[in-house]
Formats: C-alpha cells, sequence, structure tokens
C-alpha cells in the first residue's frame, strides 16, 4: 500500500476556497435580468440564497478551526494542523492561516516547532503547503513512535510538492531529507542513461511545464506500508515516473516514455536504489 493517495485523484483534495475566489460560480441568464443583463432576484428568494451560502460558509470555517491549532505563541497569521503533532504532543508544524500570509518568494514557510512555546527547531526545506490549496494541501504527518522522525508531505496535482524526511535529537533537528527531490534525481538519472533519445524528446516536448514536471516528466513518490502506522525503518520508497500522464491523444510516440524505481533509506538518512525498470509495472 502507498501513502497519500494516487496521484491521478489529486483533485479530490481541491479546497472549496479557491484563492481570492470563494465558491465564485458563472450563472447563465435568467428571466431575473433588466435591460443592462444585472440579475434581480425577488427578496425571498434573494434572502433564501444568502442564507444558505452563509450557512455553508459558516459551516466550513468550523470544519477548519475543527483541523487547526491557534495560539499566541504561532503568531496570529499562523496555525497548526492537528494532523501534524507528534504522538506525545510535544512537536508539531506551523503553516501560514490563509493565502494572503503566503510568501509567494518561494520562502519556506513549513516550521517543525514546540507545541507549548511555540519555539522553531527548523524550517523545512520544500515547498510550503496550506491545509487547504488549489489540487493539493497539507496531508496528515508521518512520526516514528518515539518521536525522533517525521514524514512532512504536502499533495499536488501529478505529485506531491513536499515530501520530506527529518530526523529530530535533543529538540533539535539533526538533519533533513528532501526524499521527493532525491528519488526524482534518481530516476531521472537512470531513465536518461536507458533511453537517451526518447529522455530528450519528452523533455522537448513538455519544456515549459513548469515545476511539476522536473526535466519534462511528473515523478510521483511514495513511502511503502500500512496507512496510520509509525515509521519504521528501512523506509520503503516507490518512485514513478511519465512524459504523459495526462493521456494526450496524439502524443508522440518517440517522446513517450515511463519508468519505476525502488528505493530504501535507513535511519541515519541514507538512500539505496534497489531496482530500477522502464515501463509501468501497476500504473497508478
Amino acid at each position: 500500500m502507498l501513502f497519500g493517495g494516487c496521484p491521478r485523484s489529486r483533485t479530490r483534495n481541491q479546497s472549496r476556497f479557491e484563492r481570492k475566489n470563494v465558491n465564485g460560480v458563472d450563472r447563465p441568464a435568467s428571466a431575473f435580468q433588466d435591460s443592462h443583463m444585472k440579475t434581480i432576484l425577488p427578496v425571498p428568494i434573494l434572502c433564501g440564497v444568502m442564507s444558505i451560502f452563509a450557512a455553508s460558509f459558516c459551516l466550513a470555517q468550523d470544519a477548519d478551526e475543527d483541523e487547526v491549532i491557534k495560539g499566541p505563541q504561532f503568531g496570529a497569521n499562523f496555525i497548526v494542523p492537528k494532523s501534524s503533532v507528534s504522538p506525545d504532543g510535544r512537536y508539531g508544524v506551523l503553516a501560514p492561516a490563509d493565502w494572503d500570509h503566503f510568501a509567494d518568494n518561494g520562502e519556506p514557510q513549513n516550521k517543525l516547532v514546540e507545541m507549548q512555546s511555540g519555539r522553531v527547531l527548523a524550517s523545512i526545506n520544500a515547498e510550503t503547503g496550506l491545509m487547504h490549496m488549489n489540487q493539493g494541501g497539507i496531508l496528515p504527518a508521518r512520526w516514528s513512535a518515539n518521536n525522533s522522525y517525521l514524514i512532512w508531505t504536502v499533495d499536488g496535482k501529478w505529485a506531491f510538492r513536499a515530501l520530506v524526511l527529518l530526523k529530530i535529537e535533543n529538540g533539535e533537528v539533526k538533519w533533513q531529507r528532501d526524499l521527493l527531490k532525491q528519488m526524482q534525481q534518481e530516476i531521472l538519472t537512470r531513465t536518461r542513461k536507458a533511453k537517451p533519445r526518447k529522455y530528450a524528446a519528452a523533455k522537448k516536448e513538455n519544456a515549459g511545464n513548469g515545476a511539476a514536471y522536473p526535466d519534462g516528466f511528473t515523478i510521483n513518490v511514495k513511502v511503502r506500508g500500512e496507512e496510520g502506522a509509525p515509521l519504521t525503518f528501512p523506509l520503503l520508497l516507490h518512485a514513478q515516473l511519465e512524459s504523459n500522464p495526462k493521456e494526450i491523444e496524439g502524443f508522440p510516440k518517440n517522446a513517450d516514455l515511463t519508468s519505476e524505481m525502488d528505493a530504501t533509506m535507513s535511519a541515519d538518512g541514507k538512500l539505496v536504489v534497489k531496482e530500477f525498470h522502464l515501463g509501468l509495472r501497476n500504473p497508478e
């Protein structure tokens, strides 16, 4: 079983509230429009619609409040997702409270903190996650039973935005391992060596698709194991690479390339690749 869900169903985690646009709906023209095409609703209908919207908004807000922890030690603009708190309750991960406090400059804003004091142990060196994002968001953190290891995960559309392992010792972060980038780099290197011409064609075909396509591919990385179980080592990691994850008809055959890779990571943070092959045995 793979943690974090299926990469082809990222939109299940999409928030009802888009950035700067709350439940916006483009409505068709109706009989209740004047000559200037401005919608006019009878007062009873308008009040009913407004009441339903207000109730839905309040319910959504209440649900969000149930998911997070706030406190003066975290600052007014930050929260700690309850799903990020360590088993002993000592640590949690800080996140921006909303899009208005999200740093567009790429500065990491997710930070491992002490719950009682708010003391920052370390910034998590990966893309910042919010509770609800367009096509993704913060997923439940995974901790070891002794509170000394944490896997921090932020979901995205085609692959995770962040997948980081942290080692905590004596109240400090001893090291971090960016599992996402390490696994992506390893599978890219092996795929390029195995099929250099197809690799180059795929890279050219997908040029300009952004960070979701490192070197022209989507690469989904997962940690194998039983969902909800404490972390144990070695970690079992799996990567899946695709040049055409959207399954676009007419995609050039000479650029159609897939591969998979399995690896382990030890408790001291060492990554070892165990197996690599072209093609997908069990497409997700």
